[in-house]
């Protein structure tokens, strides 16, 4: 029950960021394209706020396609496969995507705390690249996470029912 209730409000939060970026980006376009059609003037930042929001989908979206497990397959060999060498092919998978997720937060957590000391920030809005950086490593360990879970079998589709 505690795992369905888990499942259900990191799904509905990773889709409520999913879909707040994705309409910023939407009202973002619109205001640019009228500041700069009706008034000569672009807004100012909305390439950085564009690029930040598209980072937002694509992390935030890993998980949910993790979740869902609606990542690219590669299914050739299915029809000649047996269910068993199916299933261990299907966990040998998601261990190694959770093996690579978990090593690319790690990299980008390191990247993050090197960010922090330097005091990077965006060109022309000066945001702190380090928190984007470190808000992207927990998205990635939250997908890492779910190929665990799918690799031990605890599918994520099954936990809602």
């Amino acid at each position: 029950m505690r795992f369905r209730t888990i499942d259900h409000r990191a799904r509905t939060t990773l889709a409520l960021v999913v879909a707040a970026c994705l309409f910023v980006m939407m009202l973002l376009t619109v205001v640019d394209v009228a500041g700069r059609k009706l008034l000569g003037t672009p807004l100012p930042g909305s390439v950085e706020l564009t690029e930040i929001m598209m980072l937002g989908v694509l992390y935030a979206g890993l998980p949910l396609a993790s979740l869902e497990r609606e990542h690219v397959l590669f299914d050739l060999l299915d029809h000649v496969l047996s269910e068993r060498l199916m299933a261990l092919q299907d966990m040998v998978a998601n261990l190694l995507c959770a093996a690579l997720l978990g090593a690319a937060a790690w990299l980008v957590f390191v990247r993050a705390g090197r960010t922090a000391e330097l005091g990077d920030t965006t060109a022309q809005l000066a945001i702190p690249l380090s928190g984007l950086q470190y808000a992207i490593s927990c998205l990635l360990v939250i997908a890492a996470i779910y190929h665990l879970r799918l690799a031990i079998g605890r599918d994520a589709k099954e936990s809602e029912s």
